[in-house]
């Protein structure tokens, strides 16, 4: 999760509301992902029942219209960098989403 992604009473904290990125056609975007103790922070006063849904910005850094998803899984996933000279693999916890529980046609999924 990024910082792009605030937590309660903070969402769009720093911008206005109708952010829009610079008008170039590229622009630097890192948002700074967060720590197993920064998510064990934000989580601390929940109780082990709450569900947690993800927004997924509809652009870089874009909260404004998110897609809002359900977390459903936390995996180690292998990640290979490098090339043949200096080929590596680092290992990157990732959680999976999926959409909310609800009734959905096939066609517009």
């Amino acid at each position: 999760m990024a910082v792009g992604a605030p937590l309660a009473g903070e969402r769009g904290a720093g911008r206005g509301r109708g952010y829009s990125p610079p008008m170039t056609d590229t622009f630097d975007h890192a948002p700074q992902v967060w720590t197993a103790g920064r998510l064990r922070q934000a989580l601390a006063d929940l109780s082990d029942d709450t569900p947690i849904h993800i927004a997924v910005a509809d652009g870089p850094g874009d909260f404004e219209g998110y897609s809002e998803y359900a977390l459903v899984d936390l995996e180690p996933v292998e990640k290979e960098f490098g090339d043949e000279a200096a080929p590596g693999t680092e290992v990157e916890y990732t959680l999976f989403a999926d959409y909310k529980a609800g009734q959905y046609h096939v066609d517009l999924v």
